[in-house]
């Protein structure tokens, strides 16, 4: 076990995966310094040696969708003290934790060191919640992170929409970003929450939001003309209209035809389904699939389901109503002002159930029949389809066709009928799951991230894993547990067991308002809607 944490490192003889480099298992000496990679050191002292030989070399991964803070998380571990099974005992360097499908902020940091991650994105933050999210992303150790601002369904941005009011539209929300410390615009099911206020349960792309007169289709080519004027780094992350419900798909291509410039949709497993109702539910992920390839526009990150009893969480609040009379389950709603809703759900996906099996194998298909994997990210939409910590074993379904097939033997036979997956050989390299787990998601974020190069920061994960493996198992124990993982130049999870607790930081946008009296107009609305002061709300900085 190496303990020099903060001394200058080598690591010595590893297999590098870089593909924002272009390097495809290159046999490579690399070199750290002062928390930088180095072509060479300027001084021999103190110098730690890692024997890396037969061993595969990463960048720190990127998650560019998980829900770890703020107050749905929260309130999944209220209501679900069951979910409490896996507990990390505390020690003078790390922290105690508890959770599953929803682990506590320091075990969730931990979590993903253990994976070799070091960048994650919380996709789904309230306005008025977001000071409440950014305490609770600051306790997430080790990884660096931030967090998407909630507009598909906020009052003030369908009003402007409404009006015609573009320029008004454009400073609110260059406003609201700024005063939230948030990375980029997300919309949920957009007008779905708001119809949801006035009885209507599901509202789709084209029909018209209650007391509004506009369309779902309005608010994302709003937004996403916002985003591009904006120049965000991160396109709209969008989570699609119908999300979960049969038949679906069709809604995945009209909203694909919308897009002008760029957009990011988000765990399109959720948006790939065929049938008219669960009992002939199938797989529709080769249509959807085929719109994604011919559309450069477009990027897209699985929400690949894991089998597991985990938690569901959205704020697309109708649909875990849906959700909870469909399965007599227990939920949890939350309404936060007139900006968003959200819901809590307990669900336990089994390979023994149709539907369960189906989907399954539908994230799968749209990542093996993906053609351009720049456009595609890794996830399991933490922790709606399963938990983040089942990425190895989805890395090895993705690696191995046999570990598929083996999964499949256990499950209902409609995992053969109403999918294509097993007519699909494909097999993942490890250069391709770099790019779908580091390199693609970074770019997709516009993030700084130079790989493993002379001069990029030292986020670099080491697995002790043979390139030539081929055994599903054996890929899924090593990349369950970084054999190093190093975090800005310092060893945080050393030969397997965390070692380090030390914060990391939290990245965000703010962008300048064009009308000097925004601000006033939006405060009148507060003293009209609003429970707290405008300057309760916003957020001067972040510590």
């Amino acid at each position: 076990m190496v303990r020099e944490k903060e001394m200058d490192i080598i690591i010595k003889n590893a297999s590098v995966y870089c593909p924002v480099n272009n390097i495809a298992g290159d046999c490579m000496d690399v070199l750290i310094e002062k928390g930088k990679i180095v072509d060479r050191f300027t001084s021999v002292n103190g110098i730690v040696e890692i024997d890396a030989e037969k061993k595969v070399l990463m960048s720190g991964g990127v998650d560019i969708h998980t829900h770890v803070a703020g107050g749905l998380v929260n309130s999944g571990r209220l209501m679900r003290p069951e979910d409490k099974t896996i507990f990390c005992e505390g020690n003078q360097i790390i922290r105690s934790g508890s959770g599953f499908s929803i682990p506590t902020t320091f075990l969730t940091g931990y979590g993903y060191a253990l994976l070799g991650y070091s960048f994650i994105l919380q996709p789904a933050t309230p306005a008025i919640t977001a000071r409440h999210t950014h305490e609770e992303l600051d306790d997430i150790p080790l990884m660096d992170k931030g967090a998407l601002l909630l507009l598909g369904n906020n009052y003030l941005v369908a009003d402007y929409i409404a009006k015609n009011s573009y320029e008004k539209l454009r400073d609110y929300v260059a406003w609201m970003l700024s005063v939230t410390k948030t990375y980029g615009i997300k919309a949920v099911n957009p007008g779905g929450f708001l119809s949801w206020l006035w009885e209507v349960k599901r509202i789709d792309l084209h029909d018209e939001i209650p007391k509004f007169s506009i369309t779902p289709a309005d608010i994302i080519k709003n937004l996403e003309k916002v985003a591009t004027e904006l120049e965000l780094q991160h396109p709209l992350h969008l989570h699609l209209n119908s999300l979960g419900y049969p038949g679906n798909y069709t809604t995945a291509l009209e909203t694909m035809k919308l897009i002008r410039n760029k957009a990011h949709l988000t765990h399109m497993q959720f948006s790939s389904y065929g049938g008219d109702s669960w009992e002939n539910f199938e797989s529709k992920a080769g249509e959807v699939i085929k719109e994604i390839n011919s559309n450069s526009k477009i990027s897209f990150d699985i929400g690949q389901i894991t089998l597991d009893n985990t938690t569901t969480m959205t704020a697309d609040a109708p649909f875990e109503q849906h959700l909870s009379k469909l399965l007599g389950n227990k939920w949890v709603s939350r309404d936060v002002e007139l900006e968003c809703g959200g819901g809590v759900v307990p669900y336990n996906y089994s390979g023994k159930n149709p539907v369960n099996s189906v989907q399954w194998a539908i994230g799968l298909e749209l990542t093996l029949l993906a053609e351009d994997l720049s456009r595609l990210c890794l996830s399991t939409d933490h922790p709606n389809a399963g938990p983040f910590t089942r990425y190895p074993r989805v890395i090895s379904w993705l690696m191995s066709m046999r570990a598929r097939e083996e999964s499949a033997k256990k499950m209902n036979k409609a995992v053969s009928k109403r999918s294509m997956l097993f007519s699909i050989d494909r097999e993942f390299s490890l250069y391709e799951i770099a790019t779908i787990t580091r390199a693609s998601p970074a770019r997709i974020l516009g993030i700084d991230y130079k790989g493993i190069a002379p001069g990029a920061k030292a986020d670099l994960a080491l697995y002790d894993l043979s390139p030539e493996e081929t055994d599903g198992e054996r890929i899924e124990r090593a990349f369950g547990r970084a054999k190093y993982t190093i975090l800005n130049g310092e060893i945080v999870v050393n030969d397997g067991r965390v070692s380090s607790s030390k914060p990391g930081k939290t990245i965000y946008v703010e962008r300048d308002v064009k009308d000097p009296d925004i601000e006033g107009e939006i405060e009148l609305f507060f003293r009209k809607r609003y429970s707290v002061a405008i300057s309760n709300y916003k957020l001067n900085s972040l510590n």
